[in-house]
This record gives structure tokens, sequence and C-alpha cells, in this order.
């Protein structure tokens, strides 16, 4: 009887949960899933400025522009 009780209890919530559960658990995937890419999108367009506003020096001095004063 003990044994049959604790494979119940084992996993209680997974026989109360209904298709809208599951719903809401792939959309909030889908979205941290878009936050993460945005994420990572932003990051990328940070650089791309950065190296694009430092282009005429890194084109005139070279990338060691950064680390040696000239």
């Amino acid at each position: 009887m003990e044994a049959s009780a604790a494979r119940a209890g084992s996993r209680p919530l997974e026989s109360r949960r209904g298709r809208r559960d599951r719903i809401g658990d792939l959309a909030l995937y889908g979205l941290t899933a878009a936050a993460s890419a945005l994420a990572i999108a932003i990051l990328v367009g940070i650089v791309y400025k950065v190296v694009d506003g430092a282009w005429p020096s890194i084109h005139h001095f070279g990338i060691s522009f950064v680390w040696h004063q000239v």
C-alpha cells in the first residue's frame, strides 16, 4: 500500500496539468528564446557600431591603437 502511494505521490502535479499549462510552458520557452536571441542581436549591433565608429583609426593606425599610446 505504501509503495503505491509513494509512486502516486512522486509526481502529483503531472496528473493535474492540463493542455493550457503545457501551452503556457511552450509559450514561456518561446518567449525566453526570443529574449535571448534579441539580447545577442543587441550585443552584435553594439560591437558593429563600435567597430564602425573606430574604423578610421583602425584603418590609419591599425588595431594596435587600442593598446598603444601614440
